[in-house]
């Protein structure tokens, strides 16, 4: 049967998703691609000699030398990388004394695997768990004088902060972990870290094992039960998400100076905190000469924070002194996040005095503790009488500069930190003659802030000296003036274009400003610059049988500054020519394949060349390739995440399978811009996909399969999965699962249900793939399963109207074993949960068989009572896994699959 899952509002969003803008760069600038070729690139810097250095989001440094990227790399941290959604390496700085000393410092979200196993006989390299709770780290490394400072030494890895599970920044999610770090002007490190929290819903600590991983972060020692508050930790100063953190960057401990600094715990989270209630900070600049020498000062300088909305504003926080509170996630920016303001829920650290009042709470509200200024901070308990001072509340800071998000239809908007009549802080539109900025004040949207550079060069106009150059990843770069109160005067449009800006840097040596395009793309954007000609190389075919004649053309090659130019080209088998658009004849010996690099090189009046490339393989055709699984158009259901198998038909006339070379990836898109995962070059394999939204915000996966022969040619398959988000046309008052491992029974009860047609019941042993096990009809309400399996159950029902409509309904499982104990994850990468309640006996044992009945695992715990027990499974070969559990009263049999 053919059905109509809607998707409300795709139809609009695709046609209009990536709209095309006119592309745009400031009178009297040239800009000039650098460098490509890197993979998923997030960062530029320079050293004082004008050195760059790019990383890139999986754990890899590059060195960028007279403006060309060496082939050997600076540094490779992959295998301790957590390099999944927006998670990675995203900070990375060199001492201010890089030449005398060769300190750098990263800063990112760390491979769970390596986090529990390196340096142990369990560590495997090769292995990674992504999908995982873990943690923010700071590493120093040293490098080398005797290589020119190109490559690291051995073993002078130092860990200064995320050493361990409950010494770091939790992350619980694949985002809004490590962010970027920083030095300030008086030798402090400052490093900015996410909340940690899923984002794809209000997160408040509720330990349900599908939303995030806050459920692992408690009982995996991540942090304490009176930390389980999810987003709300970014409001905690006992822990570091949602936080920038000042430190010593030698020892990783709290510096004096810092408003929470306490002498007698300096390596506690609270004396190193210097920003709190900040959701996703991903780029963090110092505004050069705001700052002092002496770290016990407390004024390491100015920060520009890049704080990526979780509402309607994308904001610049300016942070002129420690202690402020941005507020996330109760406000967004000076506006109420409702969701969250909808939320009670109670700082543990915060004890109320008056709590033995009837209908007092232990503790106060993260509400209570935060308030817009001029707001009294009244207890709730009595509201004649203030909070106690000594409990930490603060006034909520605002943005100095914000824009409205790109979603819901919203008008363009910037806003920039003002005062009313009363001087208590507001936003004001820069285009209000109030606000007395000049310039381009046209209203603005994005859809993630960057951050960006202060231009501390001499090449550009004196206009631009000590400029913000600000990027917007939505494609804008604009220059802000601000004044010494760091107040906005005045602002230039700079650059626009459709591109998907990560960061910005100046060069000292030419006074360049240089541009990161994700994945990978440098751009340099000079003043005045004669630029080399560009390329643009065709053919009119790219592989046939040979003898193959083929007709190249250049047409549409030109001189950005109208200079003239000659052509060279190199077909790759000796011949040559100067021709515009020469025709060549590939003569092959043999009837193999056979693949030459075609080069068409350009050099202007002024000496400037470039390069253009292009493959032609001869006695050979490109592979063909049909993604069969996931299905193009599946729709996600809305609970849990969703595993699908990675699989395709492909072929290839002139190569064996075995030399072709597969790459998926998966694309999650969000509104206007989209994540890219990092490629599995498995022939078959299989994802977690994180249950995607519906409403205001637009989300769906794109996977892409590319195949590639031996001899260069490729070709492409990729299909599209959206989220069920058909609005119900029914009411489940009820679902639920009993029964015995004879047979389920699954009862639901509906309302409102006219035009139902029939209802698909669907069945998963392991939560992973769905399969349908029968078709009822639509006034059925129960459905005997007379084949489960030992172990999990799970179950879901598709309603289906008489239109063909159709919308999944919530999960629900049964385990036919006994209930004292609980085992998850199942299926399992490294490390499996054993929870026991406080029924048991006197201690608790897990032994594992292989299919043979041979003992692969065993261990015990002595204690009794409610516990949890971890088990470590790292080594073990993948595949299905017999387990007994005791207690000495009770016993429990299963399967478990370790992938």
């Amino acid at each position: 049967m053919k059905r109509l899952f809607l998707i409300s509002g795709f139809l609009v969003l695709l046609s209009s998703l990536m709209m095309a803008q006119e592309a745009y760069l400031r009178p009297g600038f040239a800009r000039q691609l650098v460098a490509d070729g890197f993979t998923m690139g997030v960062g530029i810097t320079f050293d004082e000699e004008g050195r760059g250095y790019i990383w890139d989001k999986g754990g890899r440094i590059y060195l960028l030398i007279d403006g060309e990227v060496e082939e050997e790399l600076f540094l490779d941290i992959r295998e301790e990388v957590a390099n999944t959604g927006d998670n990675g390496m995203l900070g990375f700085v060199l001492d201010p004394d890089f030449q005398q000393n060769g300190y750098v410092y990263l800063f990112y979200t760390v491979d769970r695997h390596h986090l529990d196993h390196f340096g142990k006989p369990t560590y495997d390299p090769n292995k990674n768990r992504f999908w995982a709770a873990t943690v923010a780290r700071l590493t120093r490394f040293t490098a080398d004088p005797a290589t020119d400072l190109k490559t690291v030494i051995a073993g002078s890895r130092k860990v200064l902060f995320g050493e361990t599970r409950s010494d770091g920044a939790p992350v619980m999610y694949v985002s809004h972990g490590a962010a970027d770090v920083v030095f300030g002007e008086d030798g402090t490190l400052l490093i900015a870290v996410g909340d940690g929290a899923p984002w794809n819903g209000n997160s408040n600590g509720s330990g349900d094992p599908w939303y995030g991983w806050e459920a692992e972060g408690i009982v995996g020692g991540f942090y304490p039960e009176e930390q389980n508050v999810g987003a709300f930790r970014a409001q905690l100063l006992e822990n570091a998400a949602g936080k920038v953190l000042r430190i010593d960057p030698e020892t990783g401990e709290g510096v004096p100076g810092n408003p929470f600094f306490d002498p007698a715990t300096p390596n506690s989270v609270k004396s190193k905190v210097w920003t709190l209630g900040l959701r996703n900070p991903f780029r963090v600049n110092l505004r050069p000469g705001t700052g002092v020498s002496d770290p016990a000062a407390g004024h390491p300088g100015t920060l520009y924070m890049g704080d990526v909305s979780g509402g309607y504003w994308e904001e610049v926080l300016i942070q002129q002194t420690g202690g402020a509170n941005y507020g996330w996630p109760l406000y967004d920016d000076n506006d109420d996040k409702l969701s969250y303001q909808a939320i009670d829920t109670f700082n543990q650290y915060a004890p109320n005095p008056l709590a033995d009042q009837t209908g007092c709470e232990d503790y106060f509200r993260f509400h209570d503790l935060i308030k817009p200024a001029g707001e009294a901070f009244l207890n709730p308990c009595d509201s004649t009488q203030l909070i106690p001072a000594d409990i930490p509340t603060f006034e909520l800071g605002i943005a100095g500069l914000k824009w409205y998000h790109n979603k819901n239809n919203r008008p363009a908007r910037i806003e920039m930190r003002g005062t009313d009549e009363n001087g208590w802080p507001v936003s004001v539109p820069v285009n209000d003659p109030s606000s007395g900025v000049t310039g381009d004040t046209t209203p603005t949207h994005g859809n993630a802030v960057v951050g960006g550079v202060f231009y501390d060069g001499t090449s550009f106009p004196e206009h631009y000296h000590g400029a913000y150059f600000l990027a917007e990843h939505l494609g804008w770069i604009k220059a802000f003036h601000f004044n010494l109160n760091d107040s906005l005067v005045h602002i230039d449009h700079f650059w626009q274009d459709t591109t998907k800006i990560v960061d910005l840097a100046v060069n000292p040596n030419d006074g360049c400003l240089y541009v990161l395009e994700y994945p990978d793309g440098l751009y340099r954007v000079c003043y005045d610059l004669n630029l080399p000609p560009v390329g643009v190389i065709a053919s009119d075919k790219q592989y046939g049988a040979g003898p193959l004649e083929v007709q190249f053309s250049s047409e549409g090659s030109f001189d950005p500054d109208e200079d003239l130019f000659s052509l060279a080209w190199d077909f790759g088998d000796g011949g040559s020519s100067s021709e515009a658009n020469p025709s060549h004849t590939y003569e092959v010996a043999g009837a193999g394949p056979q693949a030459f690099l075609v080069t068409l090189s350009l050099t202007d009046t002024a000496g400037n060349t470039s390069k253009e490339y292009l493959t032609v393989s001869v006695n050979n055709s490109p592979p063909q390739v049909r993604i069969v699984s996931p299905v193009d158009g599946t729709l996600l259901p809305q609970q849990g995440t969703t595993w699908v198998k990675l699989q395709a038909e492909v072929s290839d006339e002139e190569s064996p399978a075995s030399d072709l070379t597969y790459a998926w990836q998966e694309i999650l898109h969000h509104n206007t811009h989209f994540h890219e995962e990092p490629r599995d070059t498995s022939k078959v394999s299989d994802l977690v996909l994180a249950e995607l939204l519906c409403g205001s915000e637009t989300y769906y996966y794109r996977i892409q399969l590319t195949v590639e022969d031996p001899h260069g040619l490729t070709a492409t398959d990729q299909v599209y999965l959206f989220p069920d988000c058909v609005s119900p046309f029914l009411e489940v008052n009820q679902l639920s699962v009993d029964g015995t491992l004879e047979q389920a029974t699954l009862a639901w009860e509906l309302s409102g249900v006219e035009g139902l047609s029939e209802i698909e019941v669907q069945w998963s042993p392991d939560n992973r793939e769905f399969r349908s096990i029968a078709t009822v009809s639509g006034v059925s309400r129960r459905f005997d399963h007379d084949s489960p399996l030992p172990g999990d159950n799970y179950y879901r029902l598709i309603f289906i109207d008489e239109e063909e409509r159709a919308f999944y309904s919530q999960q629900v499982s049964i385990s036919f074993l006994e209930n004292w104990v609980q085992v998850y994850p199942n299926p399992v990468d490294e490390m499996v949960f054993v929870k026991a309640d406080a029924t048991t006996g006197e201690y608790l044992s897990i032994t594992l068989y292989d299919l043979a009945g041979r003992v692969v695992k065993r261990e015990s715990s002595e204690s009794s009572g409610s516990q949890t027990m971890e088990v470590d499974l790292s080594g073990i070969l993948e595949g299905s896994y017999f387990y007994s559990i005791e207690d000495g009263l009770h016993q429990r049999r299963g399967i478990i699959q370790i992938r």
